[in-house]
């Protein structure tokens, strides 16, 4: 049984991050690798990969567990449609 998917943020944010993206259609099948591709947009740098912020790791199952500080994250979950995100602080 798997535990699903798990992104750790590696450290930080320092600037707001736009994770709207990285929970568009279709990501409850994605592997962890093709997760960790999805892209975030920082306020002062641009875009950059979800995996370049967080450790994604597991297997999906149609859940997403994100940890860390998430204060300056914004629409982390604004056009999700299908699938559980958890999110929260370790």
């Amino acid at each position: 049984m798997s535990n699903g998917l798990v992104a750790r943020l590696k450290s930080p944010l320092h600037q707001r991050a736009d994770f709207a993206e990285v929970l568009t259609g279709g990501w409850t099948t994605l592997a962890s690798l093709e997760l960790a591709r999805r892209p975030v947009y920082l306020e002062h740098d641009g875009q950059t990969a979800l995996g370049e912020l967080f450790d994604v790791t597991g297997d999906p199952d149609g859940s997403l567990r994100v940890t860390g500080d998430l204060s300056l994250g914004d629409r982390i979950a604004a056009v999700i449609q299908d699938g559980r995100l958890v999110a929260g602080r370790v």
